[in-house]
């Protein structure tokens, strides 16, 4: 006998779809690598080993109290330390490729937010006034991911960002055809 199987297929990023399936109670946690952790998870799978019936996870309120800072400051913190598609910010960049979480997050404690601590690089020789723009772009990018809802109906993940700033990020919204045909994977 033949079995069925539901799919659905994340019309713009998969962690940011599994983080709202997660956010509205249709996962109990999310499985994937920790760049998940840039959308608003709750617990994150990082590792499955059947053989020895272990699992291991990140509850991100203990990552975030950890650190001493809230999700949206915990993403400007990587995106300034050059989480991809986002470039380092220079000023703070000591030696080429490398991840500069460190620096980045003691700066963020010290400013309480990227657009402080930016600014205090204004006077510096590496600091690129087009840099801010960028960033406030690729932020925006994971605060207002579209995502899937219950009938198939495109929504952002987060409601406080405005539809202008939406178009100008994703283009325009996709007909509900077109959106149920993507999320079924009959198209990509």
């Amino acid at each position: 006998a033949a079995s069925s199987v539901s799919v659905l297929t994340a019309p713009y990023n998969s962690h940011a779809q599994l983080s709202w399936l997660e956010a509205n109670r249709n996962a109990h946690c999310v499985f994937g690598p920790l760049e998940a952790l840039l959308y608003p998870i709750q617990v994150l799978v990082t590792r499955i080993d059947p053989k020895a019936g272990k699992v291991e996870w990140i509850e991100t309120k203990e990552v975030m109290a950890s650190l001493g800072l809230d999700h949206e400051r915990f993403v400007e913190t990587c995106l300034l330390a050059g989480k991809h598609p986002c470039p380092t910010f220079e000023p703070l960049q000591t030696h080429p490729k490398r991840f500069y979480f460190k620096s980045v997050h003691e700066g963020m404690l010290k400013f309480k937010d990227a657009e402080k601590l930016m600014k205090s690089f204004e006077d510096s020789d590496d600091f690129d006034p087009d840099y801010a723009l960028t960033f406030e772009r690729v932020k925006m990018t994971f605060r207002a991911t579209p995502v899937l809802d219950y009938g198939c109906e495109l929504r952002q993940i987060n409601a406080s960002v405005d539809t202008p700033t939406l178009r100008s990020i994703f283009g325009n919204k996709l007909p509900i055809s077109v959106t149920q045909l993507l999320a079924s994977g009959v198209i990509w």
